[in-house]
């Protein structure tokens, strides 16, 4: 309590820098700012936002895309990619692996635009 006390004392007892000298004299000429009422802030809280369309237009989209149910490619073969590596025996892809897989993802981008969006 007694430190509480001798804080306040100490404080009140600095000198503050003078308040004129922190605002410039362009700052001055300026003129005051327009308040506005706060029922317009609110009303314009309130307005939907323009995103709103947009977000609502893609998420109509993913729900029709989930309705596809396009199969990811190559999901066994992800899996026990999965137990390997888990397994810490991890081996080289070899090229026909890799040339497999680009297959499998151009077919599935095929079939994803072939849904009707």
């Amino acid at each position: 309590m007694r430190a509480l006390a001798l804080l306040l004392v100490l404080a009140a007892c600095a000198e503050l820098p003078p308040v004129e000298g922190a605002i410039s004299e362009a700052a001055r000429r300026e003129p005051y700012p327009v308040l506005v009422p706060l029922g317009t802030l609110l009303a314009e809280a309130e307005r939907p936002s323009r995103a709103a369309p947009a977000a609502a237009e893609l998420e109509a989209r993913g729900a029709r895309l989930r309705a596809a149910r396009v199969p990811a490619p190559g999901l066994d073969a992800l899996r026990a990619e999965g137990r390997r590596l888990r397994a810490r025996t991890v081996p080289a892809p070899a090229e026909a692996d890799l040339d497999a897989r680009g297959r499998r993802l151009r077919e599935r981008a095929e079939a994803l635009r072939a849904v009707p969006v």
